[in-house]
């Protein structure tokens, strides 16, 4: 796949090419599916994993012929007929490839997403799914701040939980890293969590590196500037030394 259909093309012949490509999103949801039982694990097997990772794969090349925001509309039209947690996981993990082709300023799906995100039941893997997703779209965030505030909720529970604890981590960071320079970026209550995590020695030192890289990244490039957290900066200095 070349990523774009041949312009010498009769009309006829791009849009069966274009068909293809639009029945193969909708089997590749098929296929991105748990079973049941998966769908409340927290963790998965590594032959899943890669089996899921192959067809994410798949999704690119459907972003390469169709566009990223054809593909990202035919998703959401899948979200939106079935809405189950399996159906909504499955979503959430082909949108985790189509981010990457969705321009920053896309919100005509976009906001609809984030709001489902903020909406969605509290089932595991669809857990997990949504905190990966949530750092994928920094770039949106960054346009969009005023979801800033309600996904850092989000990510602030999946924190808690040593299994997600990372994935949590590594969007926070990608947040922190482009949207630093918005005033909705709970940067006070991160050095908060950090602080925490710290006395209680609930995150491992991966993760808690992911947490601090964003952290710093926010502070100093903050339009406040780095004074303005310098209350903070004493306290986690402090709790480092010790």
């Amino acid at each position: 796949i070349d990523g774009t259909v041949d312009e010498s093309m009769s009309e006829a012949d791009k849009q069966m090419f274009t068909d293809v490509f639009r029945e193969l999103v909708a089997i590749e949801l098929v296929q991105l599916r748990l079973s049941p039982t998966d769908m409340n694990a927290t963790e998965l097997s590594s032959e899943l994993l890669n089996e899921r990772s192959e067809w994410q794969d798949s999704i690119s090349d459907c972003c390469l012929v169709l566009g990223g925001v054809a593909t990202f509309r035919l998703v959401c039209e899948g979200v939106q007929r079935d809405s189950s947690p399996q159906n909504l996981e499955a979503s959430f993990m082909a949108m985790l490839t189509v981010a990457r082709f969705l321009p920053a300023k896309e919100n005509e799906m976009v906001p609809w997403l984030m709001k489902s995100i903020c909406e969605c039941p509290d089932v595991p893997q669809l857990r997990a799914s949504m905190v990966m997703l949530v750092g994928n779209f920094s770039s949106w965030l960054n346009s969009n701040p005023s979801f800033i505030t309600p996904l850092f909720s989000l990510l602030g529970a999946a924190l808690a939980m040593p299994w997600l604890a990372k994935e949590a981590a590594t969007s926070i960071m990608k947040i922190c890293e482009t949207c630093y320079q918005r005033d909705e970026l709970p940067i006070a209550g991160l050095f908060e969590q950090l602080v925490m995590s710290r006395a209680t020695a609930s995150l491992d030192i991966e993760t808690e590196l992911l947490l601090t890289r964003g952290i710093v990244k926010a502070v100093s490039s903050s339009t406040k500037g780095p004074r303005a957290f310098s209350e903070a900066l004493k306290t986690l200095t402090a709790a480092i030394i010790e």
